[in-house]
């Protein structure tokens, strides 16, 4: 049960890198898209 309890946590802290990075990324490129229309 422990176990199961510190591989959970680990996985969430690497979903929310992720999803940081993927935030970050998709952004960007908005703001790109955005820039290259004027």
């Amino acid at each position: 049960q422990k176990y199961a309890r510190e591989a959970y946590g680990k996985v969430r802290i690497a979903l929310a890198k992720v999803n940081s990075f993927l935030s970050e990324a998709i952004s960007g490129v908005l703001l790109i898209q955005t820039f290259n229309q004027e």
